[in-house]
């Protein structure tokens, strides 16, 4: 993804508030259909993601330790806080 110009990107949740599912448990519990379904993997395997790897819930999803999620970006080296992934933000 990310030399496809797409930086991943994370965020930290505490699963034991949020019930999560595997992409091929999230598909049939949602409805959504096949067809809907086989068109995301396509995109996502075009661009180098692996949905074996997705997850996702039905509920809001807490931020993990307090008010703000713990959001980090792929750089290419390494895992970064999003906040100083912005141009102009003070690296340290």
């Amino acid at each position: 993804m990310f030399k496809a110009g797409f930086p991943p990107v994370r965020i930290e949740i505490n699963i034991s508030e949020v019930r999560v599912y595997g992409w091929e448990s999230y598909k049939k519990i949602s409805g959504m259909s096949e067809e809907t379904a086989a068109d995301l993997e396509k995109a996502a395997l075009e661009k180098g993601s692996d949905p074996s790897e997705w997850y996702a819930s039905f509920q809001s999803v807490p931020p993990a330790g307090g008010c703000k999620f713990p959001i980090e970006i792929w750089n290419g080296q390494q895992w970064i806080d999003i906040e100083r992934a912005r141009p102009g933000a003070e690296k340290k």
